[in-house]
């Protein structure tokens, strides 16, 4: 389950950043939009176990990434 935090926040950090450097995105576009679509998905999949929150939650926080 650790593997899985670890996994969550890497990608919720490199997303931003990414569309922050690629895409010149603003930093609050760059990250609420791909948190935006994770909590998408896991209300649509029906993942709504306290495992998937806090999936959500860590990506959501890990999300916060100035890139400049």
């Amino acid at each position: 389950m650790v593997v899985l935090y670890v996994l969550t926040s890497i990608a919720g950090a490199v997303i931003p950043y990414f569309l922050q450097r690629e895409f010149f995105w603003d930093a609050v576009t760059a990250s609420a939009l791909p948190s935006l679509i994770v909590a998408i998905l896991v209300k649509i999949l029906g993942l709504e176990t306290a495992l998937a929150t806090e999936v959500a939650f860590i990506f959501f926080g890990a999300s916060f990434v100035d890139g400049k």
